[in-house]
């Protein structure tokens, strides 16, 4: 035993040990007959809702963070390992509240910050949350990763959105037909408006004959000359760029505007 400690802050240092070398059954067991030895050691406690975490059971991991709180209400290891756990159990409030007390505690607390920013992106408050992340970041540059990905995904999510003005890609599929039709044009998806707002879902398929009549009669009718990139297809899709051809047909990308 080491010099001065109790068995059960023993079994702590055991548990920690374990985790750092991911072995979380053995630190999960190390700490559970720590909390047995001292039943009032806050630390145990809060090392435990640790080890939950990180197995997923997030339950048990607000149930041992909430005892280390009645022994040490200002503990904010205990504060942030209940609020990771709540934040997992989509309960966005207590959590959000859990991180802000820890950060009233510990305005400086990078990892505070880090979960506080997944709060808030899981709540859709991006600018919010690309800010926590950049401050966790700063505090704690081990932690930038976090902010590289978030930005990949915020950013991609509002481009994918448009934006209002921005522009959505589509998929213009010019499909063969066995015989020489002169023109099929189909609009598939559901038009709804409301005021001046008209959301839509849809797909254009063109049919088309395999030496590109249908095709050309497609683009006479458009008033867009060959189809390609820059013809606009039913006053709203832009022809970005060909995607592929075969036996079959074309395959188009364009632009929703």
């Amino acid at each position: 035993m080491s010099q001065g400690l109790t068995p059960s802050q023993v079994l702590v240092n055991e548990t920690v040990k374990k985790m750092r070398l991911g072995d979380l059954s053995g630190s999960l067991l190390a700490a559970t007959r720590a909390i047995q030895e001292d039943k009032g050691n806050t630390h145990a406690w809060g090392v435990r809702a640790a080890v939950s975490n990180r197995l997923k059971n997030y339950d048990a991991a607000i149930s041992d963070a909430t005892e280390a709180l009645k022994l040490e209400p200002k503990n904010v290891p205990a504060l942030l390992e209940r609020g990771y756990a709540q934040l997992n159990l989509s309960n966005y409030s207590a959590a959000l509240e859990d991180i802000g007390a820890a950060l009233k505690i510990e305005p400086m607390n990078a990892l505070a910050y880090l979960y506080r920013g997944m709060v808030f992106e899981k709540l859709a408050r991006f600018t919010e949350a690309l800010t926590d992340y950049e401050t966790a970041a700063k505090l704690d540059p081990s932690l930038r990763h976090f902010l590289e990905e978030a930005k990949d995904r915020i950013l991609g999510r509002k481009k994918g959105a448009g934006g209002g003005r921005g522009l959505s890609v589509k998929r213009v599929a010019f499909w063969a037909v066995p015989v020489g039709l002169a023109l099929l044009l189909i609009l598939i998806g559901v038009w709804r408006r409301k005021g001046d707002v008209r959301e839509s879902r849809s797909e254009l398929v063109a049919g088309a004959d395999t030496d590109g009549e249908a095709t050309a009669a497609l683009a006479e009718a458009q008033g867009s000359g060959p189809v390609g990139p820059g013809s606009l297809l039913g006053g709203t899709y832009r022809v970005t760029r060909e995607l592929g051809r075969g036996g079959m047909g074309v395959v188009y990308e364009a632009m929703d505007e």
